[in-house]
């Protein structure tokens, strides 16, 4: 197995093209010492993560078409100074990293104080040495690395540090953001600097307004539109990352898709403690969608993530129309643009109305050059089976998950949604909600109906100031495809603060067990559920 050295001082550029000349087997070694990175020679290339902004990525660690390749860190820090993407794996088949840190030499948001919320406005007062901003032309701008993130450009996102209000969409000024189809309320704004130099946000007529109050410490999100993550996985094999510490970043951890046989152990997402930050990156700490084989994340912590601690799902597309044994579908959410979850080979179901309604093997699919659309080929006449207005979903390309002996601290949720055993155990959990077993057409499209769950012996912690379920079963979308979870087990688990044990719906075979709890009564909300066991 051939060693590469990865000398001190390489640029951007350098790593590029020494990751292109890899030959399978190779390693690559580096240094326990702080490797910078900036724009000089990066590599840059067009790339689609769902959930994501799709385009063009700087990307300092591009594996592309990668076999048997192992990233040894040796205890390395890898510094980004510039809005820059860490790793991209695609097409890539056994491949390990490890033994690294990632961190960014400023921050990926600005923290803020409400000094002032009322029907007329936001004044939030920034520590610009910490958090560099300006204001112009109604607008708000923040420094990252050496770009201004300004709202003329794109929307920001506030979200409450202590759970008080709601999140909140910024636009401040005239924007190009189109502004459409948002997952939260959007405060259209124009912004101004106080006599004291704090920013003065005044609502504009018939905008949302802010329940916040005067006292609170928010997040200003200034990379809310997800155009770069820490790692994306696409169509990957056999890949493994351990030993990895992330201090810094915007999006994502680790986003996957299309991959088979993951493995994630002993990753860190946390904050540098001598920074006095609140928030480590600002989105999911692990995000997959239609991956399968086996998806196995252990012995990581991951703290103070703005979204999600882990969400696993597939994604529902839309028949638009049928054309003998072919078929247009349509995905259902603007940051899946670019993303096609078709492989030849696979055998999709149909979802209606009625239920279920049958499957059909994909021959072909193809993506439509904008990306909002993909042009399906069936082995099968599709006129037999399938209707404009009918859903599409991809159950097999799905994974067997384990999550176990892991601690995920405030963090707003784990969500998972897949119908292959799902080992939920041995987990620290102190969540903003629900471990949560999900899955209906709704706002992102996203799939997943349960089929073998098992949530046991894990220890569940509420979060002050929080009320909802330990658990919680949901069908989105007011379950329109009557659709039903089945197959879950909820033992052996000690709830620490929770009134409320689970809230289940359109869930079968049901079983929850030998559960502990330091508040009484232990309440169950079942709603359209059949064949459930209680054991006290």
């Amino acid at each position: 197995m051939e060693a590469i050295r990865l000398r001190s001082g390489v640029t951007s550029g350098e790593v590029a093209r020494v990751l292109a000349q890899a030959p399978e087997g190779a390693t690559l070694c580096l240094s326990p010492e702080t490797y910078s990175f900036g724009m000089e020679g990066v590599f840059r290339g067009v790339f689609a993560p769902s959930n994501n902004d799709t385009g063009e990525k700087r990307v300092v660690f591009p594996l592309i078409g990668k076999k048997r390749l192992r990233i040894d860190g040796r205890g390395a820090v890898l510094s980004f100074t510039e809005r820059l993407f860490p790793f991209i794996l695609q097409d890539c088949e056994d491949v390990v990293l490890e033994n690294f840190t990632i961190d960014f030499t400023f921050p990926r948001y600005a923290a803020a104080e409400v000094l002032r919320a009322d029907a007329e406005g936001l004044t939030l007062r920034v520590d610009a040495a910490r958090f560099p901003f300006r204001v112009e032309n109604g607008g708000l701008a923040f420094q990252a690395g050496s770009e201004w993130r300004t709202t003329a450009k794109k929307k920001f996102f506030l979200a409450p540090l202590d759970g008080r209000g709601g999140f909140r969409y910024l636009a401040a000024g005239e924007t190009e953001d189109p502004l459409y189809n948002l997952a939260a309320p959007l405060l259209r704004t124009d912004a101004s600097r106080t006599e004291d130099g704090a920013i003065c946000l005044r609502y504009r007529e018939g905008s949302s307004k802010a329940d916040y109050e005067a006292g609170q410490r928010i997040l200003v999100s200034h990379d809310e539109n997800r155009e770069n993550d820490l790692f994306f996985l696409e169509r990957c094999r056999n890949v493994t990352i351990r030993n990895v510490r992330i201090l810094r970043g915007a999006g994502m951890g680790v986003i996957g898709q299309l991959c088979h046989d993951l493995t994630f152990e002993n990753i860190a997402i946390e904050t540098e403690p001598t920074r006095d930050e609140p928030v480590s990156i600002t989105a999911d700490a692990f995000h997959f969608l239609h991956c399968s084989g086996k998806l196995e994340i252990r012995s990581c912590t991951v703290r103070d993530t703005l979204d999600d601690a882990v969400n696993i799902h597939g994604i529902y597309t839309q028949v638009e129309r049928v054309n003998g044994s072919g078929a247009v579908v349509r995905l259902g959410h603007q940051e899946q643009c670019g993303f096609n979850p078709y492989l030849p080979g696979d055998r999709v179901s149909i979802l209606n109305g009625q239920g279920e309604g049958g499957r059909l093997t994909v021959r072909t699919a193809e993506r439509s050059e904008d990306g909002k659309s993909i042009a399906l080929t069936f082995e099968e006449d599709a006129r037999e089976k399938l209707k404009p207005g009918d859903y599409l979903d991809n159950p097999d390309r799905m994974p067997e998950i384990l999550l176990e002996n892991n601690r995920f601290l405030n963090c707003p949720r784990v969500l998972l949604g897949s119908p292959r055993r799902t080992v939920v155990r041995g987990n620290e959990l102190r969540l903003h909600g629900a471990v949560t077993v999900t899955g209906g057409v709704d706002y992102w499209f996203e799939s997943g109906m349960a089929r073998d769950v098992r949530i046991e012996n894990n220890d569940l912690h509420t979060l002050p100031g929080r009320s909802h379920p330990a658990v919680r079963i949901e069908t989105k979308g007011e379950n329109r495809c009557h659709l039903f979870h089945r197959n879950i087990a909820i033992e052996r688990n000690r709830l620490f603060g929770f009134s409320d044990l689970l809230n289940a719906e359109a869930a079968e075979n049901l079983r929850i067990a030998h559960n502990t709890s330091d508040a009484a009564p232990r309440e169950l909300h079942l709603r359209g559920c059949r064949n459930v066991c209680i054991v006290d």
